[in-house]
């Protein structure tokens, strides 16, 4: 699964989807009009301006490197921010940078905090198709595969591990992620509204998120239901 054209692949000698669609009807997201997608590709360096003053405090800067990358300092993501980074770089664009934001990521976010519509199996078909060809290092979506493989009946190892689910992203965390790093605040005029504004847009993102993270909680959780009834089902085979 390395070419980003392919929609299927083979897991035990059976054919599994793949596809964008395939990825969308698991997450019940239909056939999204990406505006996201059109946003990236036309976008200019007066927007790109726009956009870290959306997601970052104010005074925050593009870091460019040699090559023409542009990236952002995490710490430097305003509240909100933030907390949809956390599920970003969590649920669609894996990474283990901690540090810094990619522009790719900045956009993302962009998109996902001034409500624009994003084809969301796109985005991860693309991810698993490059994780693949790194042939090496951290498997990411490994519910959403196993799920996929499971409703293709690919046969199984008895043995195999099943990972529990972590739970979803619940007030507590919020809180903590909305307050990571250095205190932003020092850079913003002083003002008595700011903080209820503030609290009113973690209450907001809070929501959002949970409804997110509830649906991709039952997935899993379904997800590890099949594979225990299946287990079940074997042992229960073996004895005849």
């Amino acid at each position: 699964m390395t070419n980003p054209d392919d929609d299927t692949v083979y897991v035990r000698g059976v054919q599994v989807p793949l596809s964008t669609e395939a990825i969308n009807t698991i997450y019940g997201l239909g056939d999204p009009v990406d505006e996201h997608s059109e946003f990236v590709e036309a976008i200019t360096e007066p927007e790109l301006a726009t956009v870290l003053e959306t997601v970052a405090i104010a005074g925050a800067e593009w870091n460019v490197s040699s090559q023409g990358a542009y990236t952002c300092l995490r710490s430097s993501l305003n509240p909100p921010a933030k907390v949809w980074y956390h599920f970003l770089k969590s649920r669609l664009l894996p990474t283990t940078h901690g540090k810094t934001v990619s522009k790719e990521r900045v956009l993302l976010l962009y998109s996902m905090l001034t409500g624009k519509s994003i084809n969301v199996g796109q985005i991860i078909h693309r991810e698993i198709c490059a994780y693949a060809a790194r042939k090496s290092g951290a498997l990411f979506f490994p519910s959403l595969i196993t799920r996929m493989c499971c409703n293709a009946r690919a046969p199984y190892l008895v043995n195999e591990e099943k990972l529990h689910n972590t739970g979803e992203i619940d007030a507590i965390a919020v809180a903590r992620i909305a307050q990571e790093g250095p205190a932003e605040h020092s850079h913003r005029p002083s003002s008595s509204r700011p903080a209820a504004a503030s609290s009113s847009s973690t209450s907001e993102t809070l929501q959002q998120l949970k409804s997110l993270e509830q649906r991709i909680s039952q997935q899993e959780v379904q997800q590890y239901q099949m594979m225990t009834m299946l287990q079940q089902i074997h042992q229960q085979q073996q004895q005849f």
